[in-house]
Order: C-alpha cells, then structure tokens, then sequence
C-alpha cells in the first residue's frame, strides 16, 4: 500500500498541483502576486484548511518558470523570538547548500560579517564545522541576513508557517518592519506567511504601512465537491474504489477540511487491503473501522481538549458538541442548536436529555479553560468552535458512536 502515500498526505503538505483540490482561484492569484516586485503574501483560514499546502505549491508552481529559485520553509511557535525565527530561515537556507563551504565573500573587512555566520577575512564558514547562524539583534541585522542569504539567488521564497503561534505583538511589529525594508531595499526575497485571521489583523495593525507589502488570501472550507475529488484521485490512483455512499460520508463528516478527508481515506484505504475478508466494491462494511483508526491516529493534544471538554462527572457536553457540529453553518444561535441537540438525544434514548436553560449553562461552560475552551461566543447566544478542527473531530466522534450529523452545505446534493 504504499501507492496510499503517493496520493493521501495527511501527515505532510501538499506542493504540487496536481493534488490541491479546490483552490486553483488563489493558487493563480499567487502565483501572479509573485512575480510582482516587492510583494509578499499572507494566507489565512482555520487550521487544517490547507494554508501550507498552496504556499508550498504555489511556491513551486512560481520556480518552475523561473531558474535558481530558492524555497524555504519554517514553522513559528509560542516560544520563538524574533531572532530565532530569521536564524531558523538563514539556516534552512544554507545549511544544505554545497557552496557555503566553498564561496567567499567578496566584501572582506565590511561591517556585520560575523552575525552573518562569516568568518574576520570573509570566507563563508562551514556550516558543518561552525554550527549555524547567530541571532540578529535587531531588524537591521535581520534585513543584512535576508539579503546575504538571498544574494546567491534570483529569488529567494520564505514560507513562515504557523505565524498564529506568536504571540507577542513586538514581533509582528518586527516583521511588518522587515518585509517595508526588504522590499524597499530590492532584496531578492519574498515572504508567504501563512496563519489565521487575528494574526494578519496584528501584524497590519502593527505597521500601518505593511499593507501595501501583501496580498491576503483567506481560505474557506472546502465544499463537498473538491473534497470528493480528493478522495476519487486517490481511489483512481491505488486502484481500490469507494462506494458513493462512503465517499460522501467521509466528505460530509471531515467539515471542510482536506486534513480529515486524508486522514480517514487513508486509514479505511489500509483497512480494505489488509482485511481478510474479501473487498467488492462496498467500502461501507469497512467504514467504522476506518473511523475508528482516523480517531486513534488524531494527535494527543486534539483528543486532550476534546476530552477535557466532555470528560465531566456530568456526562452531557459531546452531545451539546455534536448539536453545534450539526449544521453547515459555522456560527449558530442557541435555539438552533438546541433543536439539533433534541434531534441527536432522541437516538440516545438511554441518557437523559437536558431542559432549555441547562443546556444553555453547559453550552457557556464550554467556553471556560476547564472545559478545554472548545466554544467561543461570536455575539449574545450565539457559539462557534474555537477551532473548526475541533469541529471536524466532534462529527467524526459523533460518526464513531453512529449519530449522522447534518450536511455540510445545503446546496450539495448527495450524489
């Protein structure tokens, strides 16, 4: 089965084109951005919408019409400073390239050469044998090392991954700052940096020029269809094909995200080939035991919250999570979601179902750190998840103990 890894990726990005689904509209506005001098891109949506994998692809896509392009890849989190993030990029950049041991610098005795890694005479050190770069100290520092790194290429693509995971407003600050002189400097690099809506509102409200350096694109869910094609390019691809019935069921359940349609193919596509029971064409009959592996398979951290939220000596919030999963909206007011949590108790006959204003008290209790903040309240009775992966693994939990949640949108039929 190792033809699965070819076409299903739920562990790592997708960067070809032949495999985004759903997203040749920003893949092209992308791309032409940039060939555009001086500008960068900022990506954003829910996590696991696919935002690495159309920076990666529309990266590519951009070098293959070009020679000597250079493409980097780095992934921010809570802890990193300003510094180590430029550090990890310098590093990504070179620390693979054969000529860093070999090229020397012309620029022998000019200022700043050892924050750039560079030795007193201006020979380029070996990565190998002197480690990495230093921190810069500084934006200037940081715009020096940008542009040495650079130098050795016609274009130098920088995709910072998870910018979300930052939390200290200094560093957006400093990062609108490079990329003004970056592109004010005609450095030969471009930025793609990927995260969510309140991370793109922090670093533009930190510099308020740095708007002029990006185009945004936002990332919807995905609908049904492209998901679809995710799953018959993968079925047409490994030779096994899904029943319409299973392909839809995975597509609706996956809430509009591709991470969970890789996911729970991939692991019914194993339980098909490994099974000793004789596979004709109805993926149906292995449906629960792929659910059931997607779910062992999610990470620790995901199932962590979500277990935190309904793991209560009052066992009543999956049901309260599953009513607000029950819907193609993403934001629903409570008397909706009451109505889709008195939908779901009726096919759970054996637990109790709660009246209208303790069901309203729980709903609120979900927005608490005790309960692993799954909720957040948009405006007065209104909830939505804090994140739509938790949305997407409450319906496939809620698949798990057999309750079907609602369609994803209600324009898509069926079949």
């Amino acid at each position: 089965m190792l033809r699965v890894n070819t076409f299903l990726s739920p562990s790592r990005s997708i960067d070809t084109v032949k495999f985004l689904k759903g997203r040749t509209k920003q893949l092209n506005s992308i791309v032409q951005s940039l060939h555009m001098s001086g500008r960068n891109i900022f990506i954003y949506g829910h996590r696991g919408v696919g935002k690495t994998s159309l920076a990666l692809t529309a990266a590519n896509e951009f070098a293959s019409k070009l020679q000597n392009v250079k493409i980097v890849c780095v992934s921010c989190d809570k802890n990193m400073s300003f510094g180590q993030i430029i550090k990890d990029i310098a590093d990504a950049t070179l620390q693979e390239d054969p000529r860093v041991t070999k090229q020397s610098s012309a620029a022998k005795g000019s200022i700043g050469l050892s924050k750039l890694g560079l030795s007193a005479n201006g020979e380029v050190n070996s990565m190998k044998e002197l480690g990495t770069f230093s921190e810069p100290k500084s934006v200037n520092d940081a715009s020096d090392i940008i542009r040495h790194i650079s130098s050795r290429y016609k274009e130098l693509i920088i995709i910072v991954d998870e910018f979300d995971q930052i939390l200290d407003k200094e560093i957006s600050y400093m990062f609108s700052v490079l990329v003004k002189r970056i592109a004010d400097s005609k450095i030969s690099a471009k930025m793609i940096i990927c995260g969510i809506g309140e991370s793109v509102e922090d670093l533009f409200q930190a510099h308020g020029s740095a708007q002029r350096y990006f185009d945004t694109e936002r990332l919807e869910l995905l609908k049904i269809g492209p998901l679809r094609e995710i799953i018959d390019t993968a079925c047409d691809g490994i030779g096994i094909k899904f029943d319409e019935t299973t392909a839809y069921r995975i597509a609706m359940i996956s809430s509009g995200s591709p991470y969970y349609v890789h996911l729970i193919s991939e692991k019914l596509f194993n339980e098909i080939y490994y099974s000793t029971r004789d596979y004709k064409g109805n993926a149906s009959a292995f449906f629960r035991e792929g659910v059931n592996r997607a779910i062992e398979a999610i990470s620790p951290l995901l199932k962590g919250n979500y277990e935190k939220a309904v793991k209560k000596y009052n066992d009543v919030y999956e049901e309260l999570l599953w009513a607000l999963a029950d819907h193609h909206q993403l934001q629903r007011p409570t008397e909706e979601i009451y109505k889709s949590y008195q939908r779901i108790m009726a096919k759970r006959p054996n637990k109790e179902q709660l009246e209208r204003k303790k069901f309203s008290q729980r709903m609120n209790y979900l927005k608490r750190e005790t309960h692993g903040r799954m909720l957040k309240g948009t405006r007065q009775g209104w909830y939505e998840f804090k994140e739509n992966i938790y949305r997407g693994y409450s319906r496939l939990r809620a698949e798990q103990e057999g309750i079907e949640l609602g369609s994803e949108h209600p324009l898509e039929s069926r079949f």
